[in-house]
């Protein structure tokens, strides 16, 4: 009797531990992750999507979200915030010309044909942008409702006040310039226009519209909770594709549902396979590795028609390469720069999606991606279409298909 009553009483009592629910719901970072966790800040998301973040401690975590809390606000998943930073390559060839990028493509048949990226607008969720850098102050999508609006004044009620351009995430302002070099040297890439300096390089659709989004602070570093924001506010100002040149921000569920979610929308997202010169099938790294249907994640071609050495690959998640070695494009100051990366590799696509997006304006993001999958140029490259991208071939198969 005795032995019964003592186990009635140890049944009955609390629970010193989290809940099993919060254990369930609570993504704990793996061992290849961990080192990106951050230990006071977590994201919080609900069936809806909706994400909030707690500056908390795991401790403190537990208790605020117990099972009536969980069920009550409908709580699907809660994770570290993790961190993201761009990795520098110093891996640069001068004798490279300036124009080596385009010229690699095959692009002069779709411009021929009038094909520029028109009526686009191209999401960089980058480090920002030099909005009045001579090749690129005509390509930056404007904020009409706030720019003939009432300055302090929220005029388009999307909770961001005097957003006349984007959005800065990084230091939550509307003040989008470019501390970094980064994101105007990625957005040039995509949408540059000629100067009358031949010496000057064009983006590869110069005339497609950019929507820069800051999440990356001046040394580069960010958190998937402004990732995470910038994504939802590129899709509230309706761009068809994303650009991600950067990784690195651990096991993310919450980044993988919200790049899923964008395929809602028709949203390509275009993603830097990374700079470890990895195989990211294997050691993965993120966003790149997802691998998900709305997404192309790109490695990096050199001027000799190699895989940059710096390059990931991968039979799975690395889909094709662009050029990504010695790019000269845009700089903050009206300058130009020669920048090396996967990051540079990437806008070369996300300009081609802009191309074959004003070919056939009703393409769908399966299409789109399956245009410029299947028309590569081969040379046994180790990525999924062993190619290199072939934009005017992407839009012959486009518009066939």
């Amino acid at each position: 009797m005795d032995v019964l009553r003592l186990s009635f009483l140890i049944l009955m009592l609390p629970s010193c531990g989290p809940s099993n629910r919060f254990n369930q719901t609570y993504q704990e970072p793996t061992s290849q992750c961990v080192d990106s966790a951050t230990t006071e800040r977590y994201l919080v998301i609900d069936r809806a999507g909706n994400v909030s973040i707690e500056n908390t401690s795991r401790t403190a975590l537990e208790k605020k979200y117990d099972d009536q809390t969980l069920e009550k606000k409908n709580i699907n998943t809660i994770e570290p915030d993790y961190q993201i930073k761009i990795e520098s390559v110093s891996d640069q060839d001068e004798v490279a010309s300036g124009t080596w990028g385009i010229s690699a493509i095959n692009i002069e048949a779709a411009w021929s044909a009038g094909y520029y990226g028109q009526n686009v607008v191209v999401g960089i969720v980058d480090s920002g942008l030099d909005v009045n850098h001579p090749a690129l102050a005509k390509k930056v999508a404007q904020n009409i409702s706030e720019s003939t609006g009432v300055a302090g004044v929220d005029d388009d009620n999307n909770g961001f006040t005097d957003d006349l351009v984007s959005w800065n995430f990084a230091n939550d302002t509307n003040d989008v310039r470019d501390d970094l070099g980064h994101g105007t040297h990625v957005a040039g890439i995509v949408a540059a226009e000629e100067t009358g300096d031949t010496s000057d390089p064009r983006g590869v659709a110069p005339r497609s519209t950019v929507l820069p989004i800051s999440f990356l602070d001046s040394s580069g570093s960010g958190y998937i909770s402004g990732a995470l924001r910038a994504l939802d506010y590129a899709k509230s100002r309706n761009v068809s594709v994303i650009n991600a040149s950067w990784g690195g921000g651990g096991c993310s569920t919450i980044l993988q549902q919200k790049i899923e979610a964008l395929k809602n929308q028709g949203i390509v997202f275009v993603a830097a396979s990374g700079n470890s010169g990895i195989n990211i099938d294997q050691f993965y790294e993120y966003p790149a590795s997802l691998n998900l249907s709305n997404q192309i994640t790109v490695g990096s071609l050199a001027p000799n028609s190699q895989l940059s050495d710096f390059s990931n690959y991968g039979y799975i998640a690395v889909h094709l390469i662009a050029p990504g070695s010695s790019i000269l494009s845009t700089y903050p100051g009206g300058t130009y720069k020669k920048m090396s990366g996967t990051s540079m590799a990437t806008p070369f696509v996300t300009g081609a999606v802009a191309i074959l997006k004003s070919a056939k304006p009703s393409a769908t993001y399966s299409e789109i991606k399956n245009a410029i999958l299947k028309s590569v140029t081969s040379e046994k490259y180790p990525v999924s279409s062993r190619g290199k991208l072939n934009v005017s071939e992407a839009v012959k198969w486009l518009q066939n298909h």
